[in-house]
C-alpha cells in the first residue's frame, strides 16, 4: 500500500528568503571551490586566487538567490527525494576525493592544494547539510499544513542527561592541562585548565567568548592538517564544528526536570511529525502498527524501526492524545497525491 504522504498534493509557492539565501550560499561555495582547484591545476598564484574567488562567491550567491526565488517548489522537491538530498553532498565528496589522487595531478605546492581542498570540502559539506535540512523541513511543513490533532513532548522513558559525559570530558581536559604544565608546556596546559574550569562552572555554553574559542580551535585544527598533523588537526576541526553547531541549536538545554529538552510530536493526517529544534521529519501512519497506552508510557509500534515510546508523565492528557492519533489515522479522511 502506498504511503499516505505520497498521496498528498503540495502546491508550493515561492521559496522563503531563508532558503533563497542558503541555496545561493551553497552554490557560491561550490563554484568558488571549483574555481580555486581549477586555478591551482592551471598554476595560478595565491594572489590571483584571492582576487578572483571572493568576487565569484558574491556573484554566484546573488545568481543562486535569484534562481531559488524563481524555482517554485525547489525546497519541497529536494526535501521529498533522498536521492536529491544525498546529491547535495557530491561537491564535498569530490573535493575530499581530490586529496586521494593529488599525487597524480599536475600541481605545484601540495600544502596549498591540501589546504584549499580541505577548506572547501568542509565548507561545502556544512552548507550541503544546511540546504538539505532546510529542504527537508520545508517539505515536512508542506505535508502537514493542517492543524495537528494532538501534540505532546517526546520524553523517552528513562531519558538520560548528557551532563555527566560533559563533566567527565571537561575534567579530563583539566587533568591533561595540569599534566602539560608539569612537563613544562605552560601555555597549552594553562589554556586547557582554564577552559575546563570555565566550561564546568558555566551554566550555558554559549556567547561570543565560547564561539570565538571554538572558532580558534577549528582554525588551529585546519592549520595542523596543513602541516601534516592529520589526527589532532581533524579532531579539533570536528570538535569545533560540533560545539559551534550544538551552541547554535541549543542542544544542551534542559527542561524543568533537569533533562534535555525533548522533541515535540504532532499527529497530522499525513503522519506523525517529529519536530526537533533543527530538524523536522514526518513518519507516515502506514509505518505504525498498534498504539497502546500503559501505566508508564505511550507506545507507537513500528514494524521496521524502533517503537516510539513516550513517558506518560510528560504528557498532559494521554487519553486525549491517543484519541487524536486514532482520529487522524482513520482512512475515512480524503487523501490527495503529491504532484
Amino acid at each position: 500500500m502506498a504511503s499516505r504522504t505520497q498521496r498528498i498534493v503540495i502546491d508550493p509557492g515561492e521559496p522563503d528568503i531563508g532558503f533563497q539565501a542558503g541555496f545561493g550560499f551553497y552554490l557560491a561555495i561550490v563554484a568558488a571551490g571549483i574555481a580555486a582547484v581549477a586555478g591551482l591545476l592551471a598554476g595560478a598564484r595565491t594572489a590571483t586566487l584571492l582576487s578572483v574567488v571572493p568576487s565569484m562567491v558574491t556573484v554566484v550567491a546573488i545568481i543562486g538567490h535569484i534562481l531559488a526565488k524563481r524555482a517554485h517548489g525547489l525546497p519541497e522537491r529536494i526535501g521529498q527525494s533522498r536521492r536529491w538530498r544525498l546529491a547535495c553532498y557530491l561537491p564535498s565528496a569530490t573535493f575530499a576525493a581530490l586529496l586521494l589522487v593529488r599525487d597524480h595531478l599536475p600541481i605545484t605546492g601540495s600544502e596549498r592544494f591540501n589546504f584549499i581542498t580541505i577548506v572547501f570540502a568542509v565548507l561545502s559539506g556544512v552548507s550541503a547539510y544546511g540546504i538539505q535540512r532546510m529542504a527537508r523541513n520545508r517539505y515536512t511543513e508542506a505535508l502537514v499544513a493542517d492543524e495537528p490533532a494532538a501534540a505532546w513532548p517526546w520524553q523517552r522513558p528513562g531519558d538520560w542527561s548528557a551532563r555527566p559525559v560533559f563533566t567527565a570530558i571537561m575534567a579530563l581536559l583539566i587533568v591533561d592541562g595540569l599534566a602539560d604544565m608539569i612537563v613544562g608546556d605552560w601555555f597549552p596546559g594553562l589554556f586547557w585548565v582554564i577552559f575546563g574550569v570555565v566550561m564546568l562552572y558555566s551554566s550555558r555554553s554559549a556567547g561570543l567568548v565560547f564561539t570565538a574559542v571554538m572558532a580558534l580551535l577549528l582554525v588551529d585544527g585546519l592549520a595542523n592538517m596543513i602541516v601534516g598533523d592529520w589526527f589532532p588537526g581533524l579532531f579539533w576541526v570536528i570538535f569545533g564544528i560540533v560545539m559551534l553547531y550544538s551552541s547554535r541549536f541549543d542542544l544542551g538545554d534542559t527542561d524543568e526536570t533537569g533533562r534535555r529538552n525533548p522533541p515535540t510530536l504532532r499527529a497530522h493526517e499525513a503522519g506523525l511529525v517529529i519536530d526537533r529544534p533543527f530538524r523536522k521529519t514526518v513518519v507516515p501512519w502506514d509505518s505504525f502498527g498498534d498504539i497502546r497506552l500503559t501505566d508508564d508510557e505511550l507506545v507507537l509500534e513500528r514494524s521496521q524501526w524502533f517503537d516510539v515510546r513516550c513517558d506518560r508523565t510528560a504528557i498532559d492528557d494521554p487519553e486525549a492524545v491517543v484519541a487524536g492519533i486514532e482520529r487522524v489515522r482513520s482512512p475515512a479522511h480524503p487523501r490527495e497525491s503529491l504532484g
